[in-house]
């Protein structure tokens, strides 16, 4: 969730509790003229859940601003031109991958339930039950295929409850994902070096990794980025690690 989104849902909670407020206050003041102990103790149950949907949405707001300063954080982490140029090209090959996978997994679905309909058909045709474990149902699941499970990445399955949004959602989630990745990148460097002044020796190679030396005000760092998947169901991702160099 970006900060133009995170402002539009503090407003609306801001909204909302100002209104269960207001239809608090109305209880309190119907209280105030009931005589009557029945009236008076349903009021009060009115009155106390009102209270309690209040504290959920001051909740809620709470969780919120937490998000917002969170992202806000994230916003503020310096850009640099070559990091910034290493996270574009892993966005990219990320957006790729996940794009291809989507197309498998809805593939390897639409097969799974083509197969699924076939022995539901053989299974009313040769009049079988479909009793737990029952072994003749076993191995027509097995000659099927339907004993192996489909892969699939945790991403990709959300992707498949979006729609024609799916996209959309898929670019949203990678860039959330990327500035993520920009401030633990930099963080991590500035661990060791302190404030980034020279960066100058950091190199992105053929193979998409970044790696050298960065230089900050409190010394210098050696970076190095292992870097993994890309192809058939793990999609390319890296882990970056930073030394301090000595002299």
């Amino acid at each position: 969730m970006d900060i133009k989104e995170l402002s539009i849902k503090i407003e609306k909670k801001k909204t909302d509790i100002g209104k269960r407020k207001n239809v608090t206050l109305k209880f309190e003041k119907k209280l105030e003229k009931l005589t009557d102990k029945f009236d008076i103790k349903w009021m009060q149950e009115d009155i106390k859940s009102s209270k309690n949907k209040l504290r959920d949405l001051e909740i809620q707001l709470e969780n919120l601003y937490k998000q917002q300063d969170k992202q806000n954080k994230i916003n503020e982490v310096e850009r640099i031109p070559i990091i910034e140029e290493f996270l574009e090209a892993w966005k990219k090959q990320a957006i790729e991958w996940y794009k291809k996978d989507y197309v498998r997994l809805k593939k390897n679905i639409r097969i799974r339930r083509e197969k699924q309909k076939q022995l539901e058909e053989w299974r009313q045709k040769n009049h079988i039950g479909y009793y737990y474990n029952n072994p003749l149902v076993k191995e027509k699941e097995k000659e099927l295929g339907l004993d192996q499970k489909i892969m699939q990445d945790a991403l990709t399955a959300r992707l498949l409850n979006e729609g024609k949004n799916w996209e959309l959602y898929l670019e949203k989630e990678i860039e959330k994902d990327k500035n993520n990745k920009r401030a633990l990148f930099i963080a991590r460097v500035k661990e060791i070096t302190g404030k980034i002044t020279d960066v100058s020796w950091l190199t992105i190679g053929d193979n998409g990794e970044i790696n050298g030396v960065v230089t900050g005000e409190e010394g210098k760092g050696k970076v190095e980025t292992i870097s993994a998947g890309g192809y058939n169901i793990q999609c390319f991702h890296f882990r970056v690690l930073v030394r301090k160099l000595e002299g």
